[in-house]
């Protein structure tokens, strides 16, 4: 198929190229906001800014107000402001919060009632081969067999 002498590849590659100008100039301006992945080696006060920018993106998504959303918490106004402004904040004020939003059950994502982890397996049963080594009586190194 051909539009005026360009071949539809043609003009697929011109708006790919457009786009992908585009969103480097969005990204570049802080317009397209990349998530950011939070893991174990995230600096504490990074987490807890990130953290307050989500919170502040799903009050807004959920059409509340700081007012509004920290009236149905029962928490203070300022108390919500230094939460989404990354200082943190007492983790009851959080799970206040993640109620009111109706996200409790988000709860269960940050501490799970069971974690089932192969490698922390693994490690604690090393842990405690090396422990029952050692008190074993009469034990000797390279003495294995017993």
């Amino acid at each position: 198929m051909t539009f005026t002498g360009f071949s539809s590849v043609c003009i697929l590659q011109y708006f790919l190229v457009s786009f992908t100008i585009l969103f480097d100039v969005l990204r570049r301006f802080s317009i397209i906001i990349d998530p950011m992945n939070i893991d174990h080696v995230t600096p504490h006060e990074q987490t807890l800014s990130e953290l307050g920018k989500r919170l502040a993106r799903v009050r807004k998504q959920q059409g509340y107000a700081q007012e509004k959303l920290a009236r149905a918490a029962g928490i203070g106004v300022a108390t919500l402001k230094r939460m989404e402004g990354g200082q943190g904040g007492q983790l009851e004020s959080w799970i206040k919060v993640a109620q009111a939003l109706h996200m409790a059950e988000s709860i269960n994502t940050l501490m799970p009632e069971h974690f089932d982890s192969p490698m922390a397996e693994v490690l604690a049963t090393r842990k405690r081969r090396r422990k029952n080594r050692k008190n074993a009586p009469g034990s000797v190194w390279g003495d294995e067999s017993s």
